[in-house]
């Protein structure tokens, strides 16, 4: 009934509506060319403040040689400790040895005395 008395005009709404997704899109539009021109003109930091200075760079240096050498000597330490940890072990190894020859000799004695 509300129909027959005020009929609908699609063709106007859908005209009025692409015309506003269209402001929509063209807004969008100058809204990213402004953020865009923003990052490429906006301001920016001196280059000293975004790179380090050679005053920088250099106490770095230092910083990092100082340490290689104190880790260079705890290396070094630590090898020194390793050789003579090996070599007290590699000495109790041929006392081992040289007492189980012994005995093996002695014994070979006692058995050979029998046999005799």
């Amino acid at each position: 009934m509300l129909a027959d008395l005020t009929p609908i005009p699609w063709p106007q709404i859908l005209y009025v509506a692409g015309g506003l997704f269209g402001m929509l899109g063209v807004a969008g539009l100058v809204l990213g060319v402004i953020d865009k021109a923003k990052r490429v003109f906006g301001r920016r930091p001196p280059l000293e403040a975004e790179f380090a200075s050679r005053l920088d760079l250099k106490e770095q240096d230092q910083l990092l040689k100082n340490e290689m050498r104190l880790l260079g000597a705890r290396l070094e330490q630590q090898i020194g400790d390793a050789e003579i940890t090996h070599s007290r072990a590699m000495n109790a190894l041929h006392e081992k040895i040289n007492k189980v020859a012994e005995d093996t000799a002695y014994l070979r004695g006692k058995i050979e005395k029998r046999l005799l």
